[in-house]
């Protein structure tokens, strides 16, 4: 057992791309203005949280791992580490997560923290993951991080905690399957059916991805109309969204089908980044309630424009 080890049980890969989803939800909470520690501590608090579901996910999913190429190496598939060591680990990083979203969001943080983690670890990972609707049961938990995230900034769901829930939930479908084209014959061999039926359920998932971005399109959008976002946001996601509903849909009869799943992919990467971000810098301010109280007599808020130009002029250009 090593600390690389330890460190990969958590899939640091995942918790990054759930915490740039958190960071746009936290500061579309905040209307644009960050509140450092609170916001600190939410990101802290939910890579502690999804990282103790990886690795109970990890513990539940060690048979069929040694059976796919890119997982076969993980630790526990290879022994490298005992069932009861991890199970620790994971008990201990998901009662810290949920202790620390507690004491930033209450008693909803918490509720929102442990259906998180029950979602993922019993929903998905042990009921639903080697059946026809583990797509499904995972875009669940994928959207928790964004919604608790939003839910420790303004302390209440509203509707635009549900329109994030629903947006999310429905992004993750087309990047998932279009992970399970790509990595076709790897979750063939675990007889896990991201892919239904072979050829034919290919073709399905071509068919409706097109769909599935022309909803998530219009979820997003409507972040605007109920006055949460402003225009340059707008203009902007619906230029990816009809960048990645030309990909999906006018090349999919001229690619194979791991070029087209991809480009696919690839497009779903650039889509929640591009999200996340204008959430935080096209963001209306808050102008009513307790929230907006907070967020403008915090003394040590900063708006959230502010805080990406700091982080774009300060990191080093890579040669």
């Amino acid at each position: 057992m090593s600390i690389k080890d330890l460190i990969s049980l958590t899939k640091p890969g995942i918790i990054l791309g759930n915490l740039v989803s958190a960071s746009g939800a936290f500061f579309l909470g905040t209307g644009g203005a960050l509140r450092p520690l609170d916001f600190c501590l939410t990101l802290i608090g939910l890579s502690l949280l999804i990282a103790g579901g990886c690795v109970y996910n990890n513990c539940i999913d060690q048979d069929i791992d040694r059976l796919m190429e890119r997982t076969r190496n993980r630790p526990l598939a290879q022994h490298r580490l005992s069932m009861q060591a991890a199970l620790v680990l994971a008990t201990a990083l998901s009662v810290a997560g949920s202790s620390l979203l507690y004491l930033l969001g209450g008693l909803l943080g918490l509720s929102l923290a442990v259906f998180g983690l029950f979602s993922y670890v019993v929903l998905y990972s042990l009921w639903l993951k080697r059946t026809q609707w583990g797509t499904w049961g995972g875009s669940i938990s994928g959207a928790m991080p964004p919604l608790i995230a939003y839910a420790c900034a303004t302390h209440h769901l509203d509707l635009t905690a549900l329109v994030l829930f629903l947006m999310y939930c429905l992004w993750q479908i087309p990047h998932a399957q279009a992970l399970g084209i790509m990595h076709l014959e790897d979750y063939q061999r675990a007889s896990i059916p991201v892919v239904l039926s072979g050829e034919l359920g290919i073709r399905r998932i071509k068919t409706m991805t097109p769909w599935y971005v022309v909803i998530f399109c219009l979820l997003s959008l409507s972040l605007f109309f109920i006055h949460r976002v402003g225009l340059i946001y707008l203009l902007s996601i619906l230029a990816m969204s009809t960048l990645w509903l030309r990909a999906s849909l006018f090349k999919r009869n001229q690619l194979s089908h791991r070029n087209w799943a991809k480009k696919s992919f690839v497009y779903s990467l650039y889509m929640v980044m591009l999200l996340s971000f204008m959430m935080s810098v096209d963001v209306k301010d808050l102008s009513s309630g307790d929230n907006s109280q907070i967020a403008q007599n915090s003394s040590l808020s900063l708006h959230s424009h502010e805080l990406w130009f700091a982080w774009l002029t300060s990191t080093p250009l890579q040669k």
